[in-house]
């Protein structure tokens, strides 16, 4: 091996080890602070947290319906809010959508509206896949006006009044 091939050998080696070592580095491989170019630097998601107020002098019970993907629509019910104090539920939401909501109150007061039915089971606790198309005939399953919610990551906050 001549002395050129040994200079060219290690010139190119030094060469691939200097181009190469922002991607065996743990640091950022932009150093502008904090660019989201690569995923290395994006922060993670906060959870979605739904948090259900109940402003008013009477419990309420929650009904609460949202996307999840190919179960359709799900449904889950109750939650139990006491009077003048807040329950947060923690669901896998990762980007905007809207939740749709039911309640009722101890005295059988009805928080809906008409933006959209689902089913639900009026006196039993419930987890309803596709509950926009499920036979509500029959029982306790009834289906039920609900109030739509536009929520995202992080704390999203309904007050019932």
């Amino acid at each position: 091996m001549t002395r050129n091939q040994v200079v060219f050998g290690v010139t190119f080696l030094v060469t691939a080890v200097v181009a190469l070592s922002p991607f065996f580095s743990n640091k950022p491989a932009l150093a502008d602070s904090g660019s989201d170019v690569f995923w290395e630097n994006k922060p993670p998601k906060p959870p979605t947290i739904l948090k259900f107020c109940n402003n008013t002098n009477l419990r309420l019970i929650v009904a609460y319906v949202r996307n999840a993907g190919n179960k359709g629509w799900l449904a889950k019910g109750w939650e139990k809010v006491n009077s003048k104090s807040c329950r947060s539920v923690k669901e896998d939401i990762s980007q905007a959508d809207i939740v749709f909501l039911y309640a009722e109150n101890e005295k059988g007061g009805i928080y809906s509206q008409a933006d959209a039915y689902f089913c639900v089971d009026r006196v039993n606790a419930f987890l309803f896949a596709n509950a926009d198309t499920k036979n509500c005939n029959g029982g306790s399953l009834k289906k039920v006006g609900t109030i739509r919610w536009k929520v995202g990551p992080g704390t999203n906050t309904f007050n019932f009044n």
